[in-house]
């Protein structure tokens, strides 16, 4: 019995009693104990019943400096001290790469992270020949063999390349239904293709989704056979392609918010149609959806298929787990280094407290996405304290805050000129705009200034002011403007902007030729070189609703109607109207192509009308192919005009994007137009996102008018 009570105590003054006293390190020079501290799973004060060895050794390990780890504890009264002694690994001296005959030390040295005078842990090395292997099987190198060897504490990677091995052909068998040919179409490797397993998985996924949409709901295809032959890769596919399926009976459970109508109605395939389990997983989306917008982002889907193989009919029962309603606790923000949270936050159409609709979620992302301030938006919903809680996580990546641009310039109507440029967007991450422009040169001078705050005084007002200064001369004439402008806008209805600008212009032409235009001529006999005011105030309203950006839109469209009004009560000496319709449409086609469609008319009415406020059209924002400003009437600027263009995109990359485009329209004299008599222009052309902005870069020809030369256009900013 006293052996029994004197264990019971020792096991209970150790394992229970004691608390991990002091936590000591012995051996670290170049990490320190803080640091190591962090990756631990205890701390001192905690019990010692909860150390754990393997974990706390496994947890500094990760830190990828000490090479051998051991812990000693210690009895110091009612607690218990550990010192954790530690042998660090050597620095690597040098890194080098032997047999490599085919690709550069430079490229391999950019696949690898660890660097010289970095830790040598062993670990990190085999990971790193992994990449190599990796990065040499991407390149058709399959048969690679990648060997590190460690000496004295450098780093040698030895490589035998061996044969480059590409994939030669790619085969199907017991495909009935569709050739050989169209199952090419439906995949991303082909002949030329480095063989990497994963992408294979890949495109027999694709397959199996391409058969699936067809009504074989019941398809098969087995794992590619691999043929390894001199001259390249074989791989062989078979496909199990089964019984063509159509839709038997649909039955829906579970559901007390909505009717089974109100569902069925959002399954867009009928019984008796061919199966398609893209239309049908479409439609789940659909009825999560519905139920997300009342706030049931907990509601899901349970679908269970049943196949009758004789009768060839597959029936549906589609369970749906309501779940609850669901309100937001909180909305946190993360990755905004620079932008203050507000100017986040100001855009949202949620807030902290409200229903969780999922309707106003996606559209709070797209507006974050339309400001231009962030290359990318995503939104989490987590869970909260409680079950019908939830957190809104907004997920930022920054983009670039300013853009500055010094270069020459050449257009046929200037000439060669210098141009320096400063754009500031999110300025101070509060959202302030600013544009500083000057170009210079012979036959161009022109300065430029702005700045935009789009929440005045923190309401959802915008307050804009410019000011501006340009001698430009033309063949026939030279122009002095010089003016400025301030406006107000006020977003409404998520996606639409009102906005009101008033404009004060004076312009005069000097060194008129007898040759000009009779419209320039009759402006110099009226005013000679005096300056004539133009007062103004434009109205406008804009729907814009593109997507995924400004930039590089994929769907969605933007639509503006103006109007602008000059002289009367606003004085001046200039008296017009000037109204305007502008749109465009994104529209996503076959794979990633988007075809994009353009139109913008307008007409400008009244007395004494400045040749500055006539349409001209011609150019790279126009009618490419055409030189700028060269479609206009014989007398001066155009009373009136269309344009219309348009281009279809082929995406290329990230960043880099391909069109072909056609362009097409005129301008008119007031009472003379003539629609259906349009110039054109056709060709195709660059787009790339590049970090000082929106480039793009057109090769044209002119489908109308006397000259046939091709011309090429370069463009800065947005186009349309």
């Amino acid at each position: 019995m006293k052996i029994k009570a004197i264990l019971f105590c020792l096991i209970f003054k150790i394992g229970f009693c004691s608390v991990i006293g002091k936590i000591d390190f012995a051996g670290n020079k170049r990490v320190s104990n803080d640091e190591i501290k962090k990756v631990l799973p205890i701390k001192e004060g905690d019990e010692f019943f909860d150390f754990k060895e393997k974990d706390c050794i496994k947890a500094i390990y990760g830190l990828g400096e000490f090479s051998d780890i051991e812990s000693k504890t210690k009895e110091e009264g009612t607690s218990i001290s550990i010192t954790f002694i530690l042998k660090e690994c050597p620095l690597i001296k040098k890194i080098a790469f032997s047999g490599c005959k085919k690709k550069k030390t430079e490229e391999l040295k950019d696949v690898i992270t660890i660097k010289e005078g970095k830790p040598l842990f062993i670990p990190k090395i085999e990971e790193e020949k992994r990449k190599l292997i990796s990065f040499y099987k991407k390149e058709g190198f399959y048969f690679v063999e990648v060997e590190p060897k460690i000496k004295d504490e450098d780093v040698i990677f030895e490589i035998k390349e061996n044969d480059e091995t590409k994939i030669k052909k790619i085969r199907f068998s017991g495909n009935r239904s569709f050739s050989s040919f169209r199952l090419k179409w439906k995949i991303k490797t082909g002949k030329g293709d480095a063989y990497i397993k994963e992408n294979i998985d890949e495109d027999i996924d694709r397959l199996c989704q391409f058969y699936k949409e067809q009504g074989y709901a019941r398809v098969a295809i087995q794992e590619p056979k691999i043929t390894f032959e001199k001259k390249g890769i074989i791989v062989d596919i078979t496909v199990n392609e089964g019984k063509k399926y159509k839709i038997g009976n649909i039955s829906i459970s579970g559901n007390t918010l909505f009717s089974n109508n109100e569902i069925r109605r959002l399954i867009k395939i009928k019984e008796g149609e061919v199966y398609n389990l893209k239309r049908l997983e479409e439609g789940f989306r659909d009825i999560v959806r519905l139920y997300y917008n009342k706030g049931y982002v907990s509601a899901g889907i349970i679908p269970e298929e049943s196949a009758k193989l004789k009768e060839g009919i597959i029936d549906y029962k589609i369970y749906i787990d309501e779940g609850g309603v669901s309100y937001i606790e909180g909305i946190t923000i993360i990755g905004n280094k620079k932008t203050k949270d507000k100017v986040i936050r100001r855009e949202l159409l949620i807030k902290e407290g409200d229903l969780l609709l999922w309707d106003n979620v996606s559209a709070s992302r797209q507006r974050l996405s339309l400001l231009g301030y962030f290359e990318d938006v995503g939104i989490d919903i987590l869970p909260g304290k409680e079950k019908n809680k939830k957190i809104v996580q907004i997920d930022v990546v920054e983009g670039k805050r300013g853009t500055a641009l010094f270069g020459l310039s050449y257009t046929s109507q200037y000439g060669i000129f210098g141009s320096i440029q400063t754009s500031l967007i999110n300025l101070f991450g509060m959202g302030y705009s600013a544009n500083i422009k000057a170009d210079i040169g012979k036959k161009m001078t022109n300065y430029e200034i702005s700045f935009n705050d789009p929440w005045f005084l923190d309401k959802p007002i915008s307050l804009g002011v410019g000011l501006w200064h340009q001698k430009l001369t033309r063949d026939y004439y030279a122009e002095d403007r010089e003016g400025g402008y301030i406006s107000l806008g006020k977003r409404w209805r998520r996606f639409n902007r009102a906005y009101l600008k008033y404009k004060l212009n004076r312009s005069r032409f000097v060194d008129v030729k007898d040759s000009a235009p009779s419209d320039v001529v009759n402006w110099k006999n009226e005013w000679g070189d005096k300056y004539a005011v133009t007062s103004s105030i434009e109205t406008g309203i804009i729907h814009d609703t593109r997507m995924p950006n400004v930039f590089s839109p994929e769907k969605g469209s933007k639509i503006s109607l103006s109007s602008q009004f000059a002289g009367g009560i606003l004085g001046g000496d200039i008296n017009f109207y000037k109204p305007n319709f502008e749109a465009s449409w994104y529209i996503p086609s076959l794979w990633k192509f988007i075809l994009c469609l353009h139109t913008d008319f307008g007409f400008v009415s009244g007395e004494k009308i400045s040749d500055s406020e006539k349409f001209y059209l011609g150019g790279a924002k126009t009618i490419r192919g055409h030189s700028e400003r060269s479609i206009h009437p014989l007398s001066g600027g155009g009373d009136s005009y269309l344009l219309l263009n348009t281009e279809y995109k082929i995406p290329l990359g990230k960043s880099l994007s391909f069109g072909v485009f056609l362009d097409g329209g005129n301008t008119w004299e007031k009472g003379e137009e003539e629609l259906l008599d349009l110039k054109y222009g056709t060709g195709f052309g660059l787009s790339f996102n590049s970090p000082v902005g929106p480039l793009r870069f057109d090769y044209a020809w002119p489908l109308s008018g006397e000259k046939k030369e091709p011309q090429f256009h370069f463009t800065i900013g947005e186009s349309f």
